[in-house]
């Protein structure tokens, strides 16, 4: 049976009716390959408008990744010649510098991002090929790290890095996997690219991808299907918690963006962490961690001005006048 209809609609699902440019974030691995294809094909199936734009992030991480631009340049010659459209393609070179208590992973995903922001067309979509697979290892991992209903409702279908510019993942939650994927770029004898980095199992991904995630569908076939119900219910419960999260502030947050200690010693404190969280995304642009959350806390349950503070990268959480700030380090003295 042929898999096209359920990749190509689940595409078709993730384009707004009036976008005028889709992007792909091609990497040339098999996801993204298909990803492009599906969409070439969708609009010619569909005699739709819009103009397709492939976007590949060059990361000097691998010797292969001259080669790897090369491919996708190529493969987008071939797609335009094949489908009769024209497929743009834009690449950027990004330098991943090591940083303390961030992993090479995380680091390379954000230059990935703020690449693919600067080079994707203003409200344009931007298509990510992450499957189901995906976004099972994706909670098993939130899970290890013990994650709360946030982590653990795993990748989001849709998002935004920049205001002008979205993004979404049309096959993580609708049934399509990476044998789908494999069954696709075969039926249509496509080429791609693999990365060797993707079999060092010192990277948590991969261990979980080629050690354990075969034997937990050996054991359970369904396994995904069941991690991804659950992670849904965890994106709804986090939802509730958030939308009260951010009425609150409305009515403990002073002219100057500070909390009352005195409204938030009111609140339950499930309620409280995520009214922390969510302030501080807001004031400084980061997001806490689990440790600085507590220490914060204890800052909003003293009974009188403290000395200490909290310092998020170049900011401090400090109490003050019965309030909770954030301050800059530069307007410290």
């Amino acid at each position: 049976m042929s898999v096209t209809p359920q990749l190509v609609n689940s595409i078709q699902s993730c384009i707004p009716r009036h976008c005028k440019t889709v992007s792909i974030a091609l990497s040339g691995g098999v996801d993204s390959v298909v990803m492009l294809h599906a969409c070439l094909a969708l609009r010619a199936h569909t005699q739709s408008c819009f103009t397709i734009n492939a976007i590949h992030i060059h990361h000097g991480l691998s010797p292969n990744a001259d080669n790897w631009l090369l491919f996708c340049q190529r493969l987008c010659d071939q797609f335009t010649l094949s489908f009769q459209c024209e497929v743009l393609f834009q690449y950027a070179k990004i330098n991943v510098q090591s940083e303390p208590r961030k992993s090479l992973e995380a680091l390379a995903r954000d230059a990935r991002y703020s690449a693919i922001d600067r080079l994707a067309p203003a409200d344009s979509v931007v298509l990510l090929g992450q499957h189901e697979d995906d976004q099972a290892e994706t909670v098993l991992l939130q899970l290890k790290r013990g994650a709360g209903p946030k982590g653990l409702s795993g990748m989001a279908e849709r998002f935004t890095k920049t205001s002008s510019v979205q993004y979404a993942r049309p096959w993580i939650n609708t049934g399509i996997g990476k044998q789908e994927i494999l069954a696709y770029a075969r039926q249509y004898e496509l080429t791609w690219v693999e990365d060797e980095s993707n079999q060092d199992t010192s990277f948590d991904r991969n261990f979980l991808r080629n050690e354990v995630m075969p034997i937990l569908k050996n054991k359970w076939p369904q396994i995904n299907t069941t991690i991804i119900r659950s992670a849904l219910l965890c994106a709804s419960q986090n939802q509730l918690i958030e939308k009260f999260a951010m009425e609150a502030p409305q009515k403990i947050e002073n002219e100057e963006g500070a909390l009352s200690l005195s409204g938030l010693s009111t609140l339950p404190e499930q309620l409280l962490s995520e009214v922390i969280r969510l302030w501080s995304v807001q004031q400084i642009g980061f997001s806490v961690s689990a440790d600085q959350l507590y220490e914060i806390k204890k800052l909003s349950a003293a009974k009188a001005d403290q000395v200490g503070y909290v310092q998020v990268d170049s900011w401090q959480c400090r109490s003050f006048n019965q309030c909770l700030y954030w301050v800059a380090l530069s307007d410290i003295a």
